[in-house]
């Protein structure tokens, strides 16, 4: 129980407490150590260690504390060889068996590996100082554990650390799958420890993701990752995918083109990203004209049409190029020109044909736009036409023309 100040527990007691003499007596308890009861003030506030059925509160079996002879059945089962999962599943089958729940039903694993610790019966603990125990499954050279290679750390905060995994099936699917395609990518905060994994997946012949090599660093540079796939040569010499993927840092591409020089995905990649280049420069300014064209028009859009259909809305026609111009001049504006003023060199694109210049039409000037006056959007007019359902709303209205 973590209180920030003194005031914070005496108001705890003040909430949750009665103040009826009645309802409340006052009781002497004395502890056989500080580990039973403590009070510590840090920087953070006022840390309270107390027993968790004080007077006042609700019994719930769920707060009780694991009584030595459910402790002494966890040691027995993991004795017998089952894992933290497998003990806590058992248990909780046997209690809605019997449909009793008490303290024990309400453990999890946390608790079973942590009983496991105390009573040194967990199978993959070598020692008490987790540096020392990993040192000591690496000394044991066991191929089940598939231990390729280990750095320990040098600094406090776990820089230097690296260890990588490739267990003998692991080695079998690298060797079988790897041809077609391998994936990479890292996560975090696994582990107490500020440690990143690092995971190398093939797909089979079902198209299903299997992990192929870990590894597990302070660090996920392109240093590191050249080591994970240093090890992963030497388990597959001519370890050459069709494609490599990863998100969007270097780290990993660069890592494994350290090790991998002449790899055909190397040479897919530069034509790749050289294509893109090409087509880059060729389109990016129709590219951004349209997504911005569109975007700005779902933007603009102030109401979202209800469900059923919307009464028909006359679209707003564009005035022509050469009358735009003309437009200040003119003593009587056209009905249509009533609403909005719009010029057509604004237009990007027609929301039905994706062009600025219809398909039908290219090679001369076009000018004629209609524009639903329900959703923003604008299209030709001779792709509208009458009758026109809007994309951008499920034909719940239509473009329509309006007379010249």
């Amino acid at each position: 129980m973590r209180m920030k100040n003194h005031w914070a527990l005496v108001y705890h007691v003040g909430e949750c407490h009665s103040e009826d003499s009645d309802d409340y007596k006052i009781e002497e308890a004395t502890f056989p150590d500080m580990d039973s009861f403590e009070v510590k003030k840090t920087a953070n506030g006022v840390m309270v260690q107390y027993c968790r059925l004080h007077f006042g509160h609700q019994l719930e079996p769920a707060l009780l504390s694991l009584d030595s002879e459910s402790v002494n059945y966890i040691v027995s089962l993991l004795r017998q060889g089952f894992l933290p999962y497998q003990v806590l599943n058992k248990i909780r089958e046997e209690f809605r068996e019997s449909g009793t729940y008490r303290r024990l039903y309400y453990t999890n694993c946390a608790d079973i590996r942590e009983i496991g610790i105390k009573h040194k019966i967990d199978p993959s603990r070598r020692d008490d100082n987790d540096i020392a125990s990993v040192e000591k499954r690496v000394s044991e050279r066991n191929a089940k554990d598939g231990i390729k290679i280990y750095h320990p750390p040098v600094e406090d905060k776990g820089d230097g650390f690296v260890i990588v995994i490739i267990t003998p099936i692991q080695e079998e699917w690298l060797r079988k799958y790897s041809r077609r395609a391998v994936c990479i990518d890292d996560t975090f905060n696994l582990t107490q420890y500020t440690l990143r994994l690092a995971t190398v997946v093939v797909p089979d012949e079902w198209d299903r993701g299997l992990p192929a090599a870990y590894l597990l660093s302070r660090r996920m540079t392109e240093k590191e990752i050249a080591i994970l796939f240093g090890e992963i040569k030497k388990v597959v010499a001519d370890f050459n995918p069709k494609y490599f993927m990863s998100d969007d840092t270097n780290s990993f591409f660069n890592g494994f083109i350290q090790v991998f020089h002449n790899s055909n995905v190397g040479e897919y990649m530069s034509k790749v990203i050289a294509d893109i280049k090409v087509l880059n420069e060729d389109t990016v300014g129709v590219i951004q004209r349209h997504h911005k064209h569109t975007l700005d028009q779902m933007a603009r859009r102030s109401d979202l049409p209800a469900t059923g259909r919307l009464p028909n809305h006359a679209a707003i026609r564009l005035k022509k190029r050469s009358t735009s111009k003309r437009s200040g001049k003119t003593g009587e504006e056209p009905e249509s020109q009533l609403l909005e003023q719009y010029n057509v060199d604004d237009l990007q694109c027609c929301i039905l044909c994706y062009r600025r210049i219809p398909e039908t039409d290219a090679g001369r000037e076009f000018d004629e736009w209609v524009k639903c006056s329900a959703c923003g959007m604008w299209a030709h007019e001779a792709c509208a036409g009458d009758g026109t359902a809007c994309p951008y709303d499920e034909g719940c209205f239509q473009f329509s023309q309006m007379p010249n």
